[in-house]
């Protein structure tokens, strides 16, 4: 009841244009079952000259001859066409809008959804959801709906214009309607759980396919081509061979329903042909009940194909409403938005994801505005963890960080991330130029402006060395670049406007020790006032900031200066005495 409540608020808007389609739908089985009429008078009338019922109406339209009987048959065939192209342009035109709508509905709130949904949903199963499920709706909103219409309104005609004609022969071909009509709401409460398990596998292959895609770098780097086909064979298999069983039961389904209706075809026959021998019916009307009967099975014999249809539109609605219903970002947002200077404190912060995955545990420190401090840790320390939660993206699970004195969940998370700065190290850049790519967050800079926060990034000569320059397009996540570039692009993106904060989430491992170099010193000049956070496995590069937080298994186990940590046992020392002695500045990772 919940899936076809939301079903109809996806409908809400189009009554109207759907009320056309079924006023089309009325008048095209109207004009349809009329030919059998005509066709009946031709028979009994014309042809057989026993004055059919219907003659005194039929005689003034055909002008009581075969060609006016032919333009009458000829002229309902193009009313009933006319009539099916509105109810197919109505219904088009409403489940096109309704589809339109909930994609723009779903990318809405899934960009406003909590960071950590995403680390529970696989991406490719999220786009299936925004497309494929979205889809089936259509389908079913575009067709099927607008046929539930065309089923009730064939039944019904039919069986009062069978009654008419011959009350006995209309209860012989009524008897098995209704088996026909409980097998298809037994066999739609039967499907709708394969239509669902089809869906997440098809969900899943989706999965594998992007991932693969996304990472065919890595891919080819470790040979891993036999793998990933063999992965992508296994998911694949499992999609088949469940809808294989989906189709399977369609099979049974149509081969049941096709025997029910032929029976009932051959039931009408047999009766109309002994009433008629009797002489208690004519030919023509016999002729008119086939005729009606299998006007009236073929709906009828859908029906089951219609309620599937629906089972695996509520299937579909119910994957978009998890999506729909997942808490936004703003729903616990702050309201206020101070003039932030830079003074950050953490207050007993701890943070897991659920509670056997404790990941920072009681973090207590301060830092002035200005400062710069270093992280080190190992992975998986929860280096990064502190820089989502200070922007929010993740929330603490107890404690409270303070910017300035003022909790930042009082903050509102628009104004809290618009003035910190966070460079992830897992660099994302728009198939754009590098100068859109730059100025992404601010359409209303210039050329002057773009080339300086470069020139801070040291990317300025290299952007110049390209062809097309500051218009070179980077391609599908700047695969065209290499990953310093990339690095360098995302910190010229974040400095494009002066922030109070701004954090280095080891964005400058792709870069060698000189240009490292060059950028913390071009960065400390243009921002000198900024309070700065730099994640790095670097000795050299942490060194030369104020002061250096190790993290180890989710805790402070060292807050000083790089003098004072160097003199004292303990993983900083032990990293710094490998980085300087052996030369790998990456080995602390």
């Amino acid at each position: 009841m919940k899936n076809i409540k939301q079903l109809l608020k996806f409908m809400k808007g189009n009554a109207f244009t759907y009320f056309m389609a079924m006023t089309a739908v009325f008048f095209a089985t109207v004009t349809s079952l009329l030919v059998p009429v005509v066709i009946r008078y031709v028979i009994d009338d014309l042809i057989g000259g026993k004055n059919a019922d219907a003659s005194s109406w039929l005689a003034t339209m055909t002008g009581r001859s075969l060609l006016g009987a032919c333009l009458v048959i000829i002229g309902l065939t193009l009313l009933r066409g006319i009539f099916i192209f509105l109810k197919g342009w109505a219904s088009a035109l409403a489940s096109e809008r309704i589809a339109k709508k909930i994609k723009d509905q779903i990318m809405n709130h899934l960009q406003h959804v909590r960071y950590d949904f995403y680390s529970s949903h696989d991406t490719g199963d999220l786009i299936q959801r925004a497309t494929s499920d979205v889809e089936t709706i259509r389908k079913f909103l575009a067709v099927q709906i607008v046929e539930v219409v065309n089923i009730f309104m064939m039944v019904g005609v039919i069986a009062y214009m069978m009654y008419g004609m011959s009350p006995k022969l209309t209860l012989v071909a009524l008897s098995l309607i209704p088996i026909i009509v409980s097998f298809s709401f037994y066999f739609f409460f039967n499907i709708k759980n394969k239509f669902k398990v089809c869906d997440e596998a098809e969900g899943k292959l989706s999965s594998v396919l992007q991932e693969n895609l996304n990472g065919i770098k890595v891919v080819k780097a470790f040979g891993r081509e036999p793998y990933e086909i063999e992965r992508f064979e296994e998911v694949n298999s499992d999609l088949r061979n469940k809808v294989q069983k989906l189709i399977q039961s369609f099979a049974c389904y149509w081969s049941i329903s096709d025997l029910m209706c032929f029976s009932q075809i051959a039931l009408v026959i047999i009766f109309g042909s002994i009433w008629c021998y009797e002489g208690s019916l004519t030919i023509g009307v016999v002729f008119a009940f086939v005729t009606y009967e299998g006007m009236l099975l073929f709906p009828v014999r859908i029906l089951g194909r219609v309620l599937s249809e629906f089972g695996k539109s509520l299937v579909s609605v119910e994957r978009i409403s998890e999506i729909l219903d997942t808490a936004q970002d703003n729903e616990d947002d702050g309201h206020l938005e101070p003039v932030i200077k830079g003074n950050i404190e953490f207050k007993g912060v701890n943070f897991g994801y659920d509670e056997n995955r404790e990941i920072l545990k009681d973090i207590n420190f301060s830092i002035k505005a200005g400062e710069t401090i270093g992280i080190l840790g190992p992975t998986g320390s929860g280096k990064s963890t502190l820089a989502y939660l200070m922007t929010r993206l993740y929330e603490t699970t107890s404690g409270t960080i303070e910017i300035d004195g003022i909790d930042v969940k009082q903050v509102k998370k628009q104004w809290l991330r618009k003035h910190i700065g966070l460079v992830l190290q897992e660099t994302f850049l728009y198939a754009k130029s590098i100068q859109e790519n730059i100025s992404i967050k601010h359409e209303d800079v210039n050329t002057d402006q773009i080339q300086k926060a470069a020139k801070v990034a040291t990317l300025h000569h290299n952007i110049m060395e390209f062809e097309e320059q500051y218009d070179t397009v980077v391609g599908e996540k700047g695969v065209s670049l290499s990953g310093g570039q990339r690095q360098r692009v995302a910190i010229a993106r974040t400095i494009m406007a002066p922030m109070p904060v701004m954090i280095f989430d080891d964005s400058l491992s792709a870069v060698d020790t000189e240009t490292d170099r060059m950028i913390r010193s071009s960065l400390k000049k243009s921002y000198g006032d900024t309070t700065t956070l730099i994640i790095s496995h670097r000795i050299n590069t942490l060194a030369e900031t104020d002061r250096i937080m190790v993290l180890e298994n989710g805790r402070i186990t060292a807050f000083d200066t790089h003098d004072k940590l160097v003199a004292q046992e303990g993983l900083y020392k032990r990293i710094w005495e490998i980085q300087n002695l052996v030369g790998l500045e990456d080995l602390g990772a």
